[in-house]
């Protein structure tokens, strides 16, 4: 799941809040991996696929996103982000064998 964010130009690091086209913004959903450095992992079963998309789509305050996080996210201080680390580096080398490399989680949210 990849976030768009669209603004109106990117001349600055400071203040982009005031630059970011807010309906312009979309969720792109892409199957694999794409990137090195991820932000955060969901670990989502099919059978709740719609209560995540419509958790997702209702985010409008940090409060929204932190309840998605405690739901679905794996965070690094899960007992189990390691194994879905390693599942996740496994998975990438079985479908993407030659682009394949590790994962860097020094951008990975932790909140």
């Amino acid at each position: 799941l990849i976030k768009n964010v669209s603004h109106s130009n990117v001349s600055s690091l400071f203040g982009e809040s005031r630059r970011v086209i807010a309906e312009e913004q979309t969720l792109t959903v892409f199957e694999g991996i794409l990137g090195s450095y991820p932000n955060s992992f969901y670990d989502v079963d099919s059978a709740n696929l719609d209560d995540y998309v419509s958790m997702m789509t209702a985010i409008r305050k940090e409060k929204h996103y932190q309840a998605v996080l405690t739901k679905y996210g794996v965070r690094r201080t899960n007992p189990k982000f390691w194994a879905y680390s390693d599942w996740m580096h496994h998975y990438y080398q079985q479908r993407e064998p030659i682009a394949a490399g590790l994962l860097d989680y020094n951008r990975f949210e932790n909140r």
